[in-house]
């Protein structure tokens, strides 16, 4: 019998698929960090005592602009 997905494994399998039909892993990740901003900003709107993320703030602004900087806007030019 097979297993029964839940609506979050389902989700990310229909986010996995939107992502794949985009070729590009540079453009993947912008998305990926689009969308941790978005997750922030709905979270921030919430009532303090109902805040998810706040705990991990800084630690998501770090992952924000490592990918930002070190992955998305990446210059291989030489200096």
């Amino acid at each position: 019998m097979p297993k029964t997905l839940t609506n979050k494994e389902l989700k990310t399998i229909q986010l996995m698929e939107l992502l794949n039909e985009i070729k590009s892993p540079y453009d993947q990740i912008e998305i990926i960090t689009n969308l941790l901003k978005e997750i922030r900003i709905e979270d921030q709107k919430r009532f303090i005592s109902d805040r998810y993320l706040d705990t991990f703030e800084s630690e998501l602004d770090e992952i924000i602009e490592s990918l930002e900087d070190d992955i998305i806007y990446f210059d291989p030019t030489p200096n």
